[in-house]
């Protein structure tokens, strides 16, 4: 079977490179028009004065397009090996990626299961040419949270495909609040919840009457993983606890980073409230 670590190098991915090597490389893959921009948006990023979102828009290749994602490629291992492990488990035939970038996670999946369907959505043109050509496959580009879907999914994936910069900031009162082991600000957790809901139930529309929901990402707290829940349950999703599990990896700044993988079944098959004190056990077990 195809796994994720011999996946990352078949795409040129150095995963003996430090961070600085990787970068000095994507800028010689670049047009001279592209570097200096590039520099400009990580220089603002790395300053806090950005989010950085708009270097996803300057790769034209698959090279690049790997040197870019380079800088990520331990929390890529893991993710896309969770990834597989749930495909394996449940043998989902059609598979539709809500933020699909360049489709390296769709190209994993389709080399681990050869005969899946598979389908992509990002905003970035560029990117999903990218990833036509990679998977053979006519991705859409678009606004997952407003596009029509071409078909019904038996399981929806989502691998970071949201960014945390596109939420705003709560207007309450911070306080503080225990919900077992876990402290969060419920003000922050119920405003994002809200806003959440948007990519749930927009998300839900793609899958079939018992599609399952596979996720991904930095969800940094837990405030934040209680509102992706909650907003989950709300567009008919229950979370498989049992399924799902923290994983842990070493990024190329030697810091140790912790981030859910979430499996959520139709409310159909997982009939359950979900319970929010299992929820803070797990994710602080």
């Amino acid at each position: 079977m195809v796994g994720a670590r011999a996946f990352i190098k078949k795409l040129g991915i150095r995963t003996d490179h430090s961070l600085h090597r990787m970068r000095q490389q994507l800028l010689k893959s670049l047009n001279p028009g592209d570097q200096p921009r590039i520099e400009y948006i990580w220089a603002m990023r790395d300053a806090g004065l950005s989010s950085g979102l708009e270097q996803y828009l300057i790769p034209q290749n698959q090279r690049q397009a790997a040197l870019l994602f380079a800088s990520d490629w331990p929390r890529m291992e893991a993710s896309f090996d969770w990834f597989g492990q749930v495909v394996s488990r449940s043998a989902y035939d059609k598979i539709v990626d809500m933020g699909c970038g360049p489709g390296f996670l769709l190209r994993f999946l389709l080399d681990k299961f050869p005969g899946i369907k598979v389908q992509g959505i990002d905003v970035a043109e560029n990117l999903v040419l990218i990833g036509q050509g990679l998977c053979d496959v006519p991705l859409i580009t678009g606004d997952y949270l407003t596009a029509e879907p071409d078909d019904a999914y038996e399981l929806i994936i989502c691998n970071f495909g949201f960014d945390s910069p596109n939420f705003s900031s709560s207007s309450q009162p911070h306080s503080l609040a225990q919900c077992g082991a876990a402290s969060y600000c419920p003000g922050c957790s119920d405003d994002l919840k809200v806003q959440l809901e948007a990519y749930t139930q927009s998300w839900r529309r793609w899958g079939t009457t018992k599609a399952s929901l596979a996720i991904t990402g930095r969800i940094t707290d837990f405030g934040m993983l209680r509102a992706f829940a909650l907003a989950a349950q709300d567009a008919g999703w229950r979370l498989s606890v049992g399924e799902s599990t923290v994983l842990q990896v070493k990024n190329l700044s030697g810091e140790v980073e912790r981030f859910p993988a979430l499996l959520f079944r139709s409310s159909q098959e997982l009939k359950k409230d979900l319970f929010l004190e299992d929820l803070a056990k797990f994710y602080v077990a």
